[in-house]
């Protein structure tokens, strides 16, 4: 055979094994590139899902940070109308005429007496329920079928209007501003309550 015919031979072998080394490449190349695609789409997937995720919890967050504060100025404002009440309510105890008050009082200090107790009225009190209080709150004991033996005294330490009943040691503080304060908190919790069982 001749060196011509051998070198062109060789040649196409040579150019077939390139085009086969070309494709095998090509094809390796294409896998690669799909592969790589393919992660990347995976990546750019689970990146925004993360994304996602961290939007929707920082929503979540952010609405349960609104509704708490709603309930919280609703609460506020609640709080707020119930004290108005209260302090409408002490002046109205406060302006009431002084035969209603003496009666209102008498009737309020008989029905906390059990017998035998001391009762304390404000300073401001002695002039405006006058000298016949006792005899009053003695016949009110005793329309509620209670002992008439009460002493009453008068004193800085009761204040806003009301009274405290003394027995022994113990005191039961009845107080206008004592009972509201009570009613208030009372409210308070029933109003928390509320809030918080939605």
């Amino acid at each position: 055979m001749p060196l011509e015919d051998i070198l062109t031979k060789i040649k196409a072998q040579a150019t077939a094994q390139a085009e086969a080394i070309v494709s095998d490449a090509d094809e390796k190349a294409k896998a690669r590139i799909a592969k790589a695609a393919e992660e990347a789409s995976n990546l750019a997937a689970k990146r925004l899902d993360e994304a996602l995720s961290v939007i929707n919890r920082d929503k979540a967050i952010a609405l349960a940070r609104a509704e708490t504060e709603r309930r919280q100025a609703v609460l506020r404002e609640k709080q707020r109308l119930v004290a108005s009440v209260f302090e409408e309510a002490l002046k109205e105890l406060a302006s009431m005429p002084d035969a209603e008050y003496r009666g209102f009082l008498a009737k309020a200090i008989a029905k906390a007496m059990t017998g035998g107790e001391e009762v304390m009225l404000g300073s401001a009190d002695e002039a405006r329920l006058g000298p016949e209080f006792l005899n009053m709150l003695k016949s009110e004991l005793k329309a509620q079928g209670k002992p008439e033996d009460v002493s009453v005294s008068y004193g800085d330490s009761v204040r806003g209007g009301g009274f405290i009943v003394k027995q022994g040691g113990l005191s039961l503080n009845l107080t206008f501003p004592a009972i509201m304060q009570r009613l208030l908190d009372e409210l308070e919790i029933e109003v928390a309550r509320c809030l918080f069982s939605e």
